[in-house]
């Protein structure tokens, strides 16, 4: 099998890492082809080299035409190996050009894990300028590749429900298949903060939180909360920096790691996830790793993805500070069962062990 992730994007390294070790575990020969950056981190993690082909799109052009010819004799050797069907990962304008060859040169089963079926023109809007021009694209790339696979794959049963609304003729050809991670383990943390993990903009929810760091200060409440984030900027910024030493500790920089994030959660008594729109979210996952519950609005799959009064709680209405002050009251009172709760979670739903039958599917 040959796992594809054209286009670099830290956390898809986890995700990548978590197929090849359930690939080896079951005695499956498993190849990956990336972006050149991943290739240190999948080492570091355990992959080996030989199974790694890796490309550096800036000597390879961005009309991939030199990229075409090395991926083409990559499929060559792939073929000659036997190595059949490919999962393609991350969104990437060559994507549809590499689904075709792979047809023409492999002749194997593809499938498409596709994270965001859809998303409103409002819903892009919540995520800024940027990241809604970076949606958009998404979104058109991933309409040309699912006319190239014979399978897409869905994180979540609120993405697959979306992706079957969307591309209807599709219906059929589309399946279950969760997040998934390799095992972090920090050593054990106090527990003293409150947490937003992740990229920040209006549709992560960065205000309500800003909003309950401001409430509880103003009311003298002794919460403390944390910004783990490479993408707090203004105006988010400035507003955050006013609460930093007093309530709130920042921690933002241009690359965090998983064992910075990981240290981070394992430090709070929950993390929150007031998003205002959401598909799915990896903060979830790595969440119940770390044994922290999570303070979740009722968008997209969080619902879905959390026991309400076990793995954390749902926010009815994120702009509620009061009601949800209760939340964080509960976090602290319950944390040791949070704390087994969540752990139980993650093995249950998120490991290298819960992946394993739906790789055993798509392989076959």
């Amino acid at each position: 099998m040959l796992i594809i992730s054209l286009k670099y994007s830290a956390v898809y390294t986890s995700h990548m890492y978590a197929l090849y070790s359930a690939g080896k575990d079951l005695g499956v020969a498993i190849k990956i082809l990336c972006h050149d950056k991943y290739l240190s981190d999948l080492i570091e993690k355990g992959a080996n080299i030989s199974d790694i082909i890796s490309y550096n799109p800036q000597k390879n052009g961005f009309l991939y035409e030199s990229l075409k010819k090395e991926w083409r004799q990559s499929l060559k050797v792939i073929a000659e190996n036997g190595l059949i069907n490919c999962l393609v990962m991350n969104p990437h304008p060559a994507n549809a050009i590499f689904l075709k060859d792979y047809a023409t040169y492999v002749g194997g089963k593809r499938f498409l894990w596709l994270h965001e079926p859809h998303k409103t023109f409002s819903e892009i809007l919540e995520y800024g300028i940027t990241k809604g021009v970076y949606f958009f694209i998404a979104l058109l790339i991933a309409k040309w590749s699912v006319k190239n696979i014979e399978q897409c794959l869905l994180p979540s049963t609120y993405a697959l429900k979306r992706f079957k609304q969307y591309y209807p003729t599709m219906a059929s050809n589309c399946s279950l298949f969760p997040l998934m991670f390799p095992k972090i383990t920090v050593e054990s943390k106090e527990k003293l903060y409150f947490s937003f993990i992740g990229h920040v903009n209006k549709g992560k929810g960065i205000e309500p939180f800003l909003g309950l760091v401001e409430y509880c200060w103003k009311q003298n409440l002794k919460f403390k909360f944390q910004i783990i984030s490479s993408t707090l900027c203004e105006p988010f910024l400035s507003r955050a920096k006013q609460f930093e030493r007093l309530n709130l500790k920042i921690i933002n920089k241009e690359a965090i790691n998983d064992i910075e994030i990981a240290e981070g959660i394992a430090s709070s008594f929950a993390t929150l996830c007031l998003y205002t729109t959401v598909t799915q979210s990896s903060v979830v996952a790595n969440s119940m790793m770390q044994g922290t519950p999570i303070i979740a609005s009722n968008a997209g799959s969080l619902p879905e993805s959390i026991i309400n009064g076990k793995t954390g709680y749902i926010a009815e209405n994120v702009y509620d500070y009061t009601s949800n002050i209760k939340l964080l009251e509960l976090c602290i009172i319950n944390k040791d069962a949070h704390q087994k709760h969540c752990f139980e979670e993650f093995e249950k739903n998120y490991s290298i062990d819960r992946i394993k039958p739906y790789l055993l599917e798509i392989i076959s």
